[in-house]
């Protein structure tokens, strides 16, 4: 799906505006709920500042469960450098530890992926996640296992874990050896992972919509997931505002969303961190 060439029935949709066309066309979502504005999201525990909407940009802690954004996890990596370069000759190094619980840092996969089955074990919808993506990458010293991937997926979706709910959608939308490819549970599960706050898969039921020809809803999902940060979005509105598909006003409030959804998240030290690391992101 290439969200990159929007509004292809361009003439079918102004027909429909100016009432030339068939309503039942583009057809209204069946969950009133689905347009309702995102949960809001929670603040570092360290610098205060509401934890960035890309999860590649924030770091979890598998002792304790506890998440904080990459900048503030690079400034703590930082601060122990310069602390073991400063004693160095005269102390030993200090090792890293979580900033919460204190607990050192894991050194190799296995104490890592012992951390997190903890977690799992305390019903932890992240770590689920975690140990989720871990099974269906084949990372960490794990063998590849998609069943398994798959499961730990459904548990963190049952506790309503966002992020769990795209990775659903993406084994139904695929197909595999567990599931079937189908649309409507793909559909299903993308739809929770908007709701949950996702801005990725909310992005994404706008290239569903965009493709079936329903333009009208795929602005409503761009405009949602421009609001949360989502530069993609903010993209494809822009192109719909070019092509008279996206009014002035609704790309002015669009704008506006997006510029102080960056505003509310932005920090020095994240700016550091994604300068370091350009390509986070998940899109299709």
């Amino acid at each position: 799906m290439d969200p990159n060439v929007p509004f292809r029935d361009y003439e079918l949709y102004k027909r429909y505006q100016e009432g030339g066309q068939d309503p039942n066309f583009f057809k209204p979502p069946e969950d009133p709920d689905l347009f309702k504005p995102p949960p809001q999201r929670a603040d570092c525990p360290i610098c205060m500042i509401v934890l960035p909407s890309d999860s590649y940009e924030s770091m979890y802690y598998a002792c304790c469960g506890n998440k904080i954004c990459r900048g503030c996890d690079m400034e703590c990596d930082e601060a122990l450098a310069a602390t073991n370069r400063k004693n160095a000759g005269h102390r030993n190094p200090i090792m890293s530890r979580c900033p919460f619980c204190k607990t050192k840092a894991p050194t190799s996969n296995k104490m890592l992926l012992k951390q997190v089955n903890k977690r799992v074990d305390l019903n932890d919808a992240n770590a689920m996640c975690i140990l989720g993506n871990h099974y269906k990458g084949g990372e960490c010293g794990m063998p590849r296992d998609d069943r398994k991937a798959f499961n730990l997926y459904v548990r963190a979706a049952e506790l309503g874990f966002a992020e769990a709910c795209s990775r659903l959608s993406q084994f139904y939308r695929m197909g595999n050896n567990v599931v079937f490819e189908e649309e409507v549970m793909a559909r299903k599960y993308l739809e929770m992972a908007a709701k949950g706050g996702d801005s990725t898969a909310r992005h994404n039921l706008g290239v569903v919509e965009n493709e079936k020809g329903n333009y009208e809803l795929a602005i409503k999902h761009w405009r949602l997931s421009a609001g949360a940060g989502d530069q993609d979005s903010l993209d494809c509105i822009k192109r719909g505002f070019q092509k008279g598909c996206v009014t002035k006003v609704e790309f002015a409030e669009t704008l506006r969303a997006f510029q102080s959804s960056i505003s509310e998240q932005k920090s020095d030290s994240r700016d550091k961190w994604l300068t370091a690391n350009p390509n986070s992101g998940n899109h299709w």
